[in-house]
């Protein structure tokens, strides 16, 4: 009888001990897939994020520029206004014809002296233009232009010799407007806005008196013109 009790104590210890066997194995192998699906879950944000800041850095806006070229600005007009703006620039390179106003004791250069001049226009170093703003921030005493359809208003102004001026352009209109000096006794000053924007450059006036070009660089409306007058 005291063996048949031993035997059974015995089987009774044995059985327990295995349930408590199976049940850390069974919790072992959970906490194992628990680990697994947290290093999914780690792996998968890790992907997200690097796709995200590559899309991210890998996008260009050839408006975002300045820095670079005060210029241009960060606009979107229509589809194509990457191609537009960047044949603009070339033929603005090109273009051997573009007027250049007469100055007091300055001579017009020809042929291929006027394509060194412009190379040393835009080597000259240039003014950084303003970030996007409303005509509310304008710098008291600026001269204020507007960018209409029908090109720059008003299409002159004047300055003194080596005067501070501070020009602020406004485009009043669905379409980028960039008023950009073309002479070749200054820089390329130019001020680059989107639709309904707001900039504005702070440069010196020249010395010399006289009338001084300015035209819109966008593609399409370089007949759109405007001068500064010294005197």
């Amino acid at each position: 009888m005291e063996n048949q009790e031993n035997n059974y104590n015995n089987e009774f210890v044995s059985e327990t001990q295995t349930n408590a066997t199976d049940e850390e194995r069974a919790k072992k192998k959970k906490a194992r897939i628990l680990i697994i699906v947290e290093l999914a879950l780690l792996i998968l944000v890790l992907l997200l994020a690097v796709i995200f800041f590559t899309n991210k850095e890998g996008s260009i806006n050839i408006f975002s520029r300045s820095s670079e070229n005060p210029g241009v600005s960060n606009i979107e007009p229509n589809d194509n206004w990457q191609e537009e703006v960047a044949e603009s620039e070339v033929n603005n390179q090109d273009n051997t014809n573009f007027p250049i106003v007469n100055n007091p004791g300055v001579s017009v250069p020809e042929g291929d002296n006027l394509q060194v001049v412009e190379s040393v226009r835009l080597s000259l170093p240039v003014p950084e233009q303003s970030p996007v703003s409303s005509e509310d921030n304008i710098p008291a005493g600026a001269i204020k232009i507007s960018g209409l359809e029908s090109g720059f208003s008003p299409s002159e102004f004047r300055v003194s010799p080596g005067e501070e001026v501070t020009l602020a352009l406004t485009s009043r209109i669905d379409f980028p407007v960039i008023l950009t000096f073309y002479d070749a006794n200054m820089p390329a000053i130019s001020i680059g806005c989107g639709p309904q924007e707001t900039r504005w450059v702070t440069f010196v006036a020249p010395q010399v008196k006289g009338e001084y070009l300015f035209k819109n660089d966008v593609f399409g409306r370089s007949e759109q013109t405007g001068v500064m007058i010294v005197e």
